[in-house]
């Protein structure tokens, strides 16, 4: 560029623009370890005790379904006309979607694909598919005609049981395969996934995670974790796919879940964004980013699942040691011995 400084602002084709909201799907995790009663400290004796609200002890779940309704109740002051739906996961897999049909589809960790012999729950392909088919309807009315609903069934869950994050994931993705690309997966957990794909307590399936992410940011769908602090979530292993999907991810105090949702649900300027960067063959990349890819030293290309007006990228570029030669002039005439070492580039 002509000068040192040069900013360039993308902006959205108005020809491509509509005015359909984004979709949120929120898987909610329903283990046995969101039935646990809050305990925090006694601020005079330092004791982990019961926490009160009046004469209730309230679960961990049920302060999660207060932060959850007041979630619902900023998307439909925001955004009346997304479509939101519920997925609970515990070693079963209730879809709800947006509510408006009554009886949930279940799926069960022995549930098989059809006639075929194979697993639902270990097969994603398959869970897919079934999901797709089953549930395609389910994915239909706005949250301003939806949300009374949602609250119901929130208020009628009892946690038990064990975590099938993975066949959750998968039956998300499956509801929201025809919806406007940005739309959402939202993840509540507080346990490690121990049943089905994704089984990071037994068979330490992180590959699933990968695989889920690369699938999601092709259907230009943003995955986001919320967790609880002190709990055993394993983020480590949900963080690649919440990052390479341009997600948010939390891990706070039960208490502070309230506060530490925010979602993104505007839809920016653009999804499935690739940016490529050509520099000059006397210039090459430094300090690489490992979130590109590099094709040799001058192209640089980096993949955004989602664009927003605040979305800044920077890269580090110098010159290569290829392009300079040495140059040395010696002047004995004068008095003292003076040498000068000069870089130039080289002509091609």
């Amino acid at each position: 560029p002509p000068q040192a400084s040069t900013l360039h602002v993308l902006e959205q084709d108005k020809s491509q623009q509509n005015d359909k909201d984004i979709s949120i799907v929120i898987c909610i995790d329903i283990s046995g370890t969101m039935s646990k009663n809050i305990v925090s400290k006694n601020p005079n004796t330092g004791a982990d005790e019961y926490y009160l609200e009046g004469s209730i002890l309230p679960s961990v779940f049920e302060i999660l379904v207060r932060a959850i309704k007041k979630m619902l109740n900023q998307i439909e002051q925001d955004k009346p006309n997304a479509i939101v739906g519920i997925v609970f996961f515990n070693q079963t897999v209730t879809i709800y979607g947006d509510g408006h049909i009554e009886k949930p589809v279940e799926i069960r960790e022995q549930d098989h694909a059809g006639n075929s012999s194979a697993n639902l729950y270990d097969n994603p392909s398959y869970l897919y598919n079934f999901v797709k088919s089953t549930c395609k309807n389910y994915m239909t009315y706005p949250i301003s005609q939806t949300k009374i609903k949602l609250f119901d069934i929130l208020d009628k869950v009892e946690p038990n049981t064990s975590t099938a994050l993975g066949p959750a994931l998968v039956s998300a993705r499956a509801l929201l395969s025809n919806k406007p690309l940005g739309s959402q997966i939202v993840v509540f957990t507080d346990g490690v996934a121990n049943s089905g794909c994704g089984n990071l307590e037994d068979q330490d399936d992180k590959t699933f995670y990968t695989n889920f992410a690369a699938e999601a940011k092709i259907d230009g769908i943003i995955v986001s974790v919320f967790s609880i602090e002190g709990e055993n979530c394993s983020l480590d292993s949900l963080l690649p796919m919440v990052k390479n999907t341009n997600g948010i991810v939390r891990k706070s105090q039960v208490l502070d879940v309230g506060k530490e949702i925010q979602l993104r649900y505007s839809r920016g300027l653009a999804t499935k964004v690739q940016l490529t960067v050509i520099m000059h063959s006397y210039l090459e990349f430094k300090m690489k980013e490992p979130t590109c890819t590099y094709k040799g030293n001058h192209t640089l290309v980096k993949e955004y699942n989602d664009i927003k007006p605040n979305t800044v990228f920077f890269f580090e570029y110098g010159l290569t040691p290829m392009c300079l030669s040495l140059i040395h002039i010696s002047e004995p005439t004068r008095p003292l011995y003076i040498s000068y070492a000069v870089f130039c580039l080289k002509k091609k």
